[in-house]
């Protein structure tokens, strides 16, 4: 599953749906009802004005574990309570992409907490719904993503005797310094060592390196 697919997805359910309807309601049988609601798809229906959601399908919700797939009484803080730390930063990419008018397809990779509260991994492409040239909605189409626990180990073992010294001090909460005068090597050393640890495990800081060890266990 790639972008482009979803993508094909959204313009289907465009195609399909009248969605000014869905600012009556949620009707089950209207059309735009039970586009959103197909099981292939993961999807979310999203209220731009409050940026928060306000449905999510069956096979989202059975997801998360869930109750009910409407949301009367949530606000933004949902999407912190779902997503994963190290995934934050999408959801500072998808304020941005809405204050900037929500045009075309934003595609984001997304890190989900299911009802177990393990995480999953997810691709998704989102398009805004314009009703009178205004952006109402915005629909997001997730699929998961081809790869999960075993491709985060995979990418752990190929860290090197050193790397792994520093990553194990980092995660007993030294800073730089500490590591390098613990390792008896330079700052700058050090440095060089952590830029090449985010490379292959995919993270971006100290703390997102901690809670990627964290989250498999090491």
């Amino acid at each position: 599953m790639g972008y482009l697919d979803l993508q094909q997805r959204l313009d289907q359910l465009f195609e399909e749906c009248d969605f000014a309807s869905l600012t009556e309601g949620f009707q089950p049988d209207s059309v735009a009802f039970q586009a959103l609601n197909c099981p292939k798809y993961y999807i979310t229906l999203h209220d731009l004005a409050k940026l928060k959601p306000v449905y999510i399908n069956d096979i989202l919700r059975d997801f998360y574990g869930f109750s009910k797939n409407t949301f009367a009484d949530v606000d933004y803080f949902y999407y912190f309570m779902t997503i994963h730390p190290t995934k934050y930063g999408a959801l500072l990419d998808s304020v941005l992409h809405f204050k900037k008018g929500g045009k075309g397809f934003l595609n984001l990779e997304y890190k989900l907490k299911n009802a177990r509260k393990k995480y999953e991994k997810f691709v998704g492409s989102t398009r805004s719904v314009f009703i009178d040239e205004k952006p109402v909605f915005a629909i997001t189409v997730m699929e998961k993503a081809g790869f999960g626990a075993e491709n985060d180990i995979e990418r752990a073992q190929n860290v090197t005797p050193r790397e792994r010294e520093i990553i194990e001090l980092y995660c007993q909460g030294m800073n730089v310094k500490e590591v390098a005068d613990c390792l008896s090597i330079s700052e700058s050393t050090v440095k060089v060592h952590l830029k090449n640890i985010y490379k292959k495990l995919g993270v971006s800081n100290s703390r997102e390196l901690i809670t990627f060890f964290e989250e498999l266990q090491i």
